[in-house]
């Protein structure tokens, strides 16, 4: 599990000097709800740090390598099949690149002499260029990875692997930012998507924190039942010592009844924290298309 921490953090602010350096740092990693998971995980894999931050475990380096690798040889791949681009751009962007090794260019260079037909951008050729960045971009988080172990083991490694003192990365980045991530056809599907993310989760907001149970209740009968039930288990503990909750739903309640409590419980007896967090969830679960029916629904667009 600690493997898949790009960013051990839950959020709360640490002020240290070189905070903005942090690569554990760089984004929000965990959500509040589970910082009993993160401080279990930390403490068992000794991730802890002196300054109360969390280093990253090592194989977290190697996961987000490859991440990394696989999306930004996609997104050539993706472009190139939506005529966005050639192969010839990206050998041209490559060959002009001043901090790209002579090393790595003379590869892509042979590549082309060899399976370069008639058309330049045949899925030979560009299956036999991805596979040499590829192999490049492995080779270049494996080196860095070994080189800089040490480092990596006690937190002060903060660079991603693949773009440490190699340009191929940061040149393929840049190229997909000015050539593919500004295209109106991106802007416009990301647009959409915030506004249908934002317009489903404020009108789940309204709903589960509303002052009227029946707003409340409606927007429950709107959720997964097993989103709602996996919460109310996970937190079961707590709510059996709140002497209210007991007043509320009866004394001694087994979680094996916890399924008996589901059609009268309130999502009120949640704590914001919960409430966020089965919002959250169910968000999580959606796929575009769902995701897009849902919002133009429940914002009256459609029935």
């Amino acid at each position: 599990m600690a493997s898949t921490l790009k960013y051990p953090n839950y959020g709360i602010p640490i002020k240290t000097e070189d905070e903005n350096d942090k690569i554990s740092l760089h984004k929000h990693g965990v959500f509040f709800t589970e910082r009993k998971t993160l401080d279990d995980i930390a403490k068992y894999c000794k991730l802890e740090q002196s300054n109360g931050m969390y280093k990253r475990h090592p194989l977290a380096f190697l996961m987000e390598a490859a991440d990394s690798i696989c999306y930004l040889v996609m997104d050539l791949e993706d472009a190139n099949q939506k005529q966005w681009l050639t192969l010839n751009d990206v050998k041209d962007k490559i060959a002009n690149d001043p901090y790209i090794s002579d090393e790595i260019k003379e590869k892509l260079d042979d590549n082309l002499r060899t399976t370069q037909g008639d058309n330049i951008s045949s899925k030979k050729e560009w299956v036999s260029y991805r596979t040499i960045l590829l192999t490049h971009l492995m080779g270049v988080a494996t080196k860095n990875f070994v080189q800089n172990l040490e480092q990596i083991e006690e937190g002060t490694y903060n660079k991603e692997l693949i773009e440490d003192n190699d340009g191929i990365a940061k040149a393929l980045k840049d190229f997909s930012k000015k050539k593919i991530l500004s295209k109106r056809e991106i802007t416009s599907l990301e647009i959409t998507g915030d506004a249908v993310i934002v317009g489903i989760l404020n009108s789940y907001i309204r709903l589960l924190f509303h002052t009227d149970k029946n707003y409340r209740d409606r927007g429950k009968s709107l959720f997964s039942r097993s989103i709602f039930m996996t919460v109310l288990h996970e937190h079961w503990e707590e709510y059996c010592a709140d002497e209210d909750f007991e007043n509320k739903y009866g004394k001694d309640i087994k979680i094996g009844d916890l399924d008996k409590l589901y059609d009268k419980f309130d999502v009120c007896d949640f704590t914001v924290e919960e409430r966020f967090r089965l919002i959250r969830d169910f968000v999580a679960c959606m796929t575009d298309k769902f995701a897009l029916d849902h919002y133009q629904k429940i914002s009256g667009q459609r029935i």
